[in-house]
């Protein structure tokens, strides 16, 4: 490992290495939503329907939706979901964290590595990060959600509409709110974005087309 670390340019080996970790962190962050969301987050969202007026409802949403944390996007159509806002900030932060520090820990274990230091070295460290957000961002979360408990994928997932880059593909299915097609449809555009990228950059290596650039 420490071979491939020490060269400043991609290659197919560190690109299989670096999917084990991305595949891995998605699942990790899936096993996350699927025992903290079953067990908190969904029973106060079904507790806590608009018409419910108790005194533990009424705290929630006076503390999540009307006075703190006002970064939560509360526009969406249905403010009872935003109840569970808070959590799904937290969950997207653990993808986020780790790409950072994937990202910056790449250039440095290349350099403790023998790497030499140049840009493209540090354009590894910002793919690396990327890979780590692409499959979560493309919804492979919400598809592993269900697989892992080997549950169907619903007929409308409505609760994704209008949610990140779901809001450009939920028209493309049969139903006008996200469903099956539409998280498939996304699903294989993040790994083909995520294949090509590293072709490209592996491919252009190999073509010496950084080593004209003046980036190796």
């Amino acid at each position: 490992m420490k071979d491939v670390l020490a060269k400043p340019f991609p290659t197919i080996t560190e690109f299989v290495f670096m999917l084990f970790i991305v595949i891995a962190v998605t699942v990790f962050v899936t096993f996350v939503d699927i025992m903290i969301h079953d067990s908190y987050v969904r029973p106060i969202i079904a507790e806590c329907y608009m018409e419910n007026k108790s005194e533990f409802c009424e705290n929630r949403r006076n503390e999540l939706l009307n006075e703190a944390y006002f970064w939560l996007d509360t526009s969406n159509p249905n403010p009872q979901l935003q109840l569970g806002g808070i959590y799904w900030l937290t969950l997207l932060s653990i993808p986020i964290f780790v790409a950072l520090v994937l990202g910056i820990s790449r250039p440095i274990w290349g350099i403790m590595a023998g790497a030499k230091i140049n840009p493209m070295l540090f354009i590894i460290g910002i793919l690396w990060g990327f890979s780590v957000l692409s499959l979560y961002y493309f919804g492979w979360l919400d598809f592993l959600y269900f697989f892992l408990r080997d549950l169907p994928i619903p007929e409308t997932l409505n609760w994704l509409d209008g949610v990140g880059l779901f809001q450009y593909v939920q028209e493309l299915g049969p139903t006008s709110s996200v469903d099956g097609y539409d998280l498939y449809v996304l699903m294989a555009t993040g790994l083909l974005l995520l294949i090509g990228t590293w072709g490209f950059m592996i491919h252009h290596h190999k073509k010496k087309t950084f080593h004209r650039l003046g980036l190796i």
